[in-house]
């Protein structure tokens, strides 16, 4: 027997709702704003670059589609005039995002927004349209998205997925060296998986085991210690303005460390200075967007 081929079932249509047609671009707008407030973040990076988690394109794009077929408005998102460029394996994207009133298609909103997409190969300029097309509706729709940490676990453990344990103490570890207590306090507080702490001593401290370290050593990995989430987060937000993955960010921090296995084994002041790249990137991206909308701004003061 032939094995027959699976297909995707496809995707229930979304009925025009009964709108009134005499609403103009704005109002419809706020109609889907009115029934619509949050969006499940539904990705979750790799622990490499931290395990935050994020909304996805289809996330936003799912929960936004049937409320603008509801209200009868057409999205369509163009390359702006000029607003394409390629910097060595970043592509940027100006976008225009245009809501279409269906009744009167002559009635239109554009939004501006901008995307950066980050690929080797032919891939950057449909990772930046669609980062530039989430953040135009999230932004448009004042869209706030959360984590669901009860959901995100079941989810990952129905796929097979188990989280990195938090790192527990050593069952001998010696209770005397108030040090080492202390370095296990703060991992354990942090939720530092311990296969990032051996990596992080070995890298840093040229031991195999906190036991080896001494009072000096252990003292510095508690302060490593403290606040490796806050960092993880900080450095996860820049990411997602550049749309860097995984992948490049670790490439990005190997290239500015050379030996560096993963962001794992950063010290405090290496944390510091590629937080520090991250956040320039990612701001320099952000003023150059203003500096796009200002520049198209017919309102906007000569001098």
């Amino acid at each position: 027997m032939t094995p027959q081929a699976k297909t995707r079932p496809p995707t229930p249509p979304v009925e025009v709702g009964a709108h009134d047609p005499a609403l103009n671009v704005e109002q419809r707008l706020l109609a889907v704003m009115g029934e619509l407030s949050y969006v499940q973040r539904d990705r979750v990076a790799p622990k490499e670059i931290g395990g935050f988690s994020f909304v996805s394109h289809d996330a936003v794009t799912s929960a936004v589609r049937p409320l603008l077929v509801k209200y009868g408005v057409l999205c369509l998102p163009t390359i702006a005039e000029g607003g394409h460029s390629r910097e060595g394996n970043q592509t940027t994207l100006l976008v225009d995002v245009t809501f279409v009133n269906v009744d009167r298609p002559e009635d239109q909103r554009i939004v501006r927004s901008v995307g950066y997409g980050i690929d080797k190969q032919d891939k950057g300029p449909g990772k930046a349209m669609s980062y530039a097309v989430k953040y135009a509706l999230l932004k448009t729709f004042s869209l706030e998205t959360g984590d669901d940490v009860e959901a995100a676990s079941i989810e990952r453990a129905a796929n097979g997925h188990t989280a990195a344990a938090p790192a527990a103490a050593p069952a001998n570890h010696t209770p005397g060296r108030p040090a080492l207590a202390k370095f296990w306090a703060v991992a354990r507080g942090q939720k530092v998986p311990e296969e990032v702490i051996r990596m992080w001593f070995k890298r840093n401290l040229g031991v195999e085991s906190t036991k080896e370290a001494s009072d000096a050593q252990l003292l510095e990995a508690a302060a490593w210690a403290q606040g490796i989430q806050a960092r993880q987060k900080r450095l996860g937000e820049a990411l997602i303005v550049l749309d860097l993955d995984p992948r490049g960010s670790v490439e990005e921090a190997q290239r500015m460390f050379p030996g560096l296995n993963g962001l794992g084994e950063l010290t405090l002041p290496e944390w510091g200075e590629f937080i520090g790249w991250a956040e320039t990137k990612a701001n320099q991206a952000l003023d150059q967007t203003l500096a796009n909308e200002a520049a198209d701004d017919p309102d906007a003061p000569p001098f």
